[in-house]
């Protein structure tokens, strides 16, 4: 799957880029598997610090519904405390990316068991 090994080895580049040794690449796969094509291209393939509503979409949308966490302050912290860790990326931040530093901050590898 040259497209799927395209995106992960896409998501490593920018781990790397960010300080973040030895990423679990196997982790990193099932994440990109089941984000769907919004890991291939167009928009919804980077997440936007700087837009208010992209940051309570990826809240919503990954944390609370696919990672399964409620606490709205935790949540927002955490997410803030990505963009600060993924600042070394620029403006584009791969949302693959993103999520991995979500998934393992919170301590949620789990939910991609399987």
């Amino acid at each position: 799957m040259p497209k799927l090994d395209d995106a992960v080895g896409d998501a490593l580049s920018t781990l790397s880029t960010c300080g973040v040794e030895d990423p679990d690449v196997d982790l990193l796969r099932n994440i990109v598997a089941q984000m769907g094509p919004s890991a291939y291209g167009g928009d919804g393939e980077y997440v936007a610090c700087s837009d208010d509503s992209e940051l309570a979409r990826v809240r919503t949308n990954y944390l609370v519904k696919k990672l399964g966490l409620e606490d709205a302050d935790a949540t927002m912290d955490s997410i803030q405390a990505v963009c600060a860790t993924m600042k070394p990326a620029g403006s584009h931040k791969r949302r693959s990316a993103f999520y991995y530093l979500l998934a393992t901050h919170h301590g949620k590898e789990g939910v991609y068991d399987g």
